[in-house]
């Protein structure tokens, strides 16, 4: 199979994804197993949801990693994970959101719910800056293609990881994604390395205020 065969078929699977969740916007859930699987294409809210839905109450917290914000405005199931966000939101579940891109033109979705829920959304910049070592922005650089996603429960211990290896910024469809249930977190190496990493980016980076948050997000879709 060619380079263009590969490129045609994930085109065609994706028409199909988003031809599903445009006629069926609140389906998604379905009968998904809730065991650690590793998936080749697919998206968050076609196998994520279902999977981390139980946990979302306020003992846990949702960390998210983004490159640019943009996953809440694709037709791949956008408009389903905004709706679950929000709903877990009034649930009283805690989502921080860590944002890789120094041009976030996608956030403005995610600031927007940060207005209603300001104690409970907040969006973290992982920005490449001086005060940053090398090794570090190699990790950022890395997680603006790569993204883990981990469920925390109230001591900051991870209880699950979704892991997309590649999501374009400009696509809704992640490719070679892992998941870990809590039965399988606590001897995931992989979980293990990208909680690390994650925890470290995020003591070296400033989570903004509601604010500036949105004045940040509005000014990068202007300038897009």
């Amino acid at each position: 199979m060619t380079s263009v065969d590969i490129a045609f078929l994930a085109s065609c699977i994706a028409f199909c994804f988003a031809t599903y969740f445009y006629f069926f916007p609140n389906r998604g859930n379905g009968d998904i197993s809730l065991e650690s699987t590793n998936l080749f294409e697919t998206t968050p809210a076609l196998q994520l949801v279902p999977r981390i839905d139980s946990l979302m109450d306020p003992n846990h917290k949702l960390i998210v990693t983004s490159s640019s914000g943009g996953y809440p405005e694709s037709l791949i199931g956008g408009s389903l994970w905004m709706e679950k966000i929000e709903e877990w939101l009034r649930r009283g579940v805690a989502i921080e959101y860590l944002i890789t891109s120094g041009k976030p033109k996608h956030c403005h979705a995610i600031s927007e719910l940060g207005l209603m829920f300001p104690d409970l959304l907040n969006i973290t910049f992982l920005v490449n800056d001086d005060t940053k070592s090398e090794r570090l922005i190699k990790i950022i650089n890395d997680y603006h293609d790569t993204h883990p996603t981990f469920v925390v429960d109230s001591e900051n211990t991870p209880v699950a990881l979704w892991l997309e290896r590649f999501h374009s910024p400009e696509s809704g469809m992640a490719l070679d994604v892992s998941y870990v249930s809590p039965m399988d977190i606590s001897e995931s190496e992989l979980a293990y390395i990208h909680w690390s990493q994650l925890s470290e980016l995020r003591n070296a980076s400033e989570v903004l205020s509601q604010p500036e948050m949105r004045r940040v997000c509005s000014a990068a879709a202007q300038a897009a």
